[in-house]
């Protein structure tokens, strides 16, 4: 009896432990990417003659941005969900298209 008590216990420990681990790092994850996001805002020019060019930029960066995150928390989610993605810009079709087919998201996101 002892030795069930102390099991369980212990399984309900670890799995509460690795739980928070994984909050953290999924918390952790979506700090760094806030953080390259507001750097890459950050250093956009501000002159005049360029603004609809930054204004595109910034519009094409928020949804790859979104859509990062989106695909992260599919990868770790253990039903089928969707999650909604910001739709600011424009993307190409063929883009997309191949986003939404590609097994490895994250990284294909990363590297558009």
């Amino acid at each position: 009896n002892f030795f069930i008590t102390f099991a369980l216990s212990f399984r309900s420990s670890k799995a509460y432990e690795r739980w928070w681990e994984g909050a953290g790092l999924l918390l952790q994850a979506r700090g760094e990417w806030f953080n390259s996001y507001s750097s890459l805002f950050a250093f956009c020019t501000c002159e005049p003659a360029r603004r609809h060019e930054v204004v595109s930029f910034q519009k094409v960066l928020a949804t790859l941005m979104s859509m990062l995150f989106c695909s992260a928390l599919t990868s770790v989610a253990q039903d089928e969900l969707d999650f909604e993605v910001l739709a600011h810009a424009d993307l190409d079709i063929e883009g997309t298209a191949f986003l939404a087919e590609c097994p490895e998201k994250c990284e294909d996101v990363l590297l558009q």
